[in-house]
């Protein structure tokens, strides 16, 4: 009922994801949450990589799962949040700790739909989003197979090994604090670019060009607050987010 092929074969021949082994576990023996399911640590994942073309970089996989199977996939966050790249927990609330080491590495798409039960709660959502680098796809269906091929059709079509989607909220944000500010215009533009050039170079995958404009733009923001020009609290506001930026596509450079 997830027609997963179907869905992967479409979205492949429209271009509009990258080619991927797609491979389904079942739940009940990847070991336990509490180990970090060692089977799919230790088995599946070396089996994949020495069996299929794949990459063996964790920002180029994704791992997702449905009710039962969004909770595992916050298990593995929590557990390890840089075991993968992308995660995707549908159906299934809020399962991701804010105090998870790291993160603010791996892009995460919840979701669910607009009468599921499992529907992330949109304040929690908006407080891992402090910490996180999250999104919240509500689409129309309840806890059925409806709601979640359209989730798997939306992160494998737009979300997937696309940081940019995942960061745009982070951009807005800084872009709207900054025309909030009392700087002038010139100045006000001088920051404003700088955003819009590193959301250009995100989407094109060159991550060393999108560090260096953002360390630009704290930077600027630094000189903005030391000439009087911003306050101690515009300042702290404007830095933490891009350094939150900084931090997730800083950490695949690694």
């Amino acid at each position: 009922m997830g027609d997963v092929p179907v869905i992967m074969d479409n979205l492949i021949q429209d271009g509009r994801t990258e080619p991927a082994v797609v491979v389904t576990t079942n739940s009940n023996y990847i070991g336990a949450a509490n180990q970090g399911y060692p089977v799919l640590r230790n088995v599946v994942l070396p089996f994949v990589e020495s069996h299929y073309n794949v990459s063996t970089k964790p920002i180029d996989r994704a791992f997702a799962g449905l009710s039962m199977g969004g909770g595992v996939t916050s298990n593995i966050i929590n557990y390890d949040a840089t075991l993968f790249g992308y995660y995707g927990p549908w159906s299934a609330g809020v399962g991701v700790r804010a105090t998870t080491p790291n993160v603010a590495a791996p892009y995460i798409l919840l979701g669910g739909g607009k009468w599921d039960f499992g529907l992330p709660n949109a304040s929690q959502v908006a407080a891992l989003n402090q910490v996180a680098v999250v999104e919240n796809l509500v689409v129309p269906g309840a806890h059925d197979f409806n709601t979640w091929n359209e989730l798997f059709a939306a992160f494998a079509g737009d979300y997937l090994w696309h940081p940019e989607a995942f960061l745009i909220d982070e951009i807005t944000t800084l872009k709207d604090a900054v025309a909030a500010t009392s700087l002038n215009k010139g100045n006000k533009n001088a920051l404003t670019v700088k955003l819009d050039q590193a959301y250009k170079l995100l989407a094109k995958d060159k991550a060393d060009g999108t560090l260096e404009v953002l360390n630009g733009f704290v930077t600027q923001v630094g000189s903005f607050q030391s000439a009087g020009k911003l306050t101690a609290e515009q300042t702290a506001a404007l830095t933490t987010t891009a350094q939150k930026i900084l931090f997730n596509v800083g950490y695949w450079q690694q």
